[in-house]
């Protein structure tokens, strides 16, 4: 199944729908994990309501990182990248080779 590119009426590639969408909800409650958490913090500062803040600080980065991933990939496709980053560029070619490589195996298993 291809999560990403979708080919619009004008040629460009564009993330799924359901894709931005799932992104917006994990985006929204992963927010309201943290504000619970330093709700719990307030209330009683110890040593496992301070992990659980940790913990949802992490969450939410790895969250942004995905959606500025998604992003950069939507921009790098239509031709529009203002700047290179590094790091999404090799996962981008990471996740291009494994999918060539499942392809192959697919090819191989059929004949």
């Amino acid at each position: 199944m291809n999560l990403m590119p979708n080919q619009s009426t004008n040629n460009q590639i564009k993330l799924k729908f359901w894709v931005k969408l799932s992104m917006f909800i994990i985006c929204v409650f992963t927010l309201s994990l943290f504000f619970e958490a330093v709700r719990k913090i307030q209330q009683d500062f110890n040593t496992l309501n301070m992990l659980g803040l940790v913990t949802v600080v992490i969450l939410n980065g790895l969250v942004l990182f995905a959606q500025a991933f998604l992003i950069y990939y939507e921009e790098k496709m239509r031709g529009n990248l203002k700047k290179k980053v590094g790091v999404f560029d090799s996962l981008i070619n990471f996740c291009t080779q494994r999918r060539l490589s499942l392809k192959e195996e697919n090819n191989s298993r059929e004949s």
